[in-house]
């Protein structure tokens, strides 16, 4: 979330908080009714503040924790003649994955 749109809820929060406070109910009503007819007239900020909460795959280091990128899917011949990863074993030699499998080097 941006900071603009993490303001503008926090700003939202807060007047509500205030006039729920001061018991002012049909302010409370209008504020609200004019933040949606706002969202209404613009769609593009309202596509905005959608985008702000929506599902992404992250691929996470089992180790540290941390994201390391975001997962797309895509179709398998987006691989073919790709080498995806190289590792090294426990024994020293080198493991690629590849399309067509698994290749061992020295």
């Amino acid at each position: 979330m941006t900071v603009s749109r993490i303001s503008f809820f926090a700003l939202l929060a807060a007047l509500l908080l205030l006039l729920v406070l001061q018991k002012k109910k049909i302010i409370i009503v209008s504020l609200l009714a004019l933040t949606f007819l706002l969202l209404i007239i613009s769609p593009s900020l309202l596509q905005r503040f959608k985008s702000t909460v929506s599902e992404v795959n992250v691929l996470v280091d089992a180790r540290t924790g941390g994201a390391i990128g975001e997962v797309k899917e895509v179709p398998a011949a987006y691989f073919k003649n790709k080498v995806v990863q190289t590792m090294a074993t426990a024994t020293g030699a080198t493991l690629t994955a590849t399309s067509s499998g698994y290749c061992h080097t020295n």
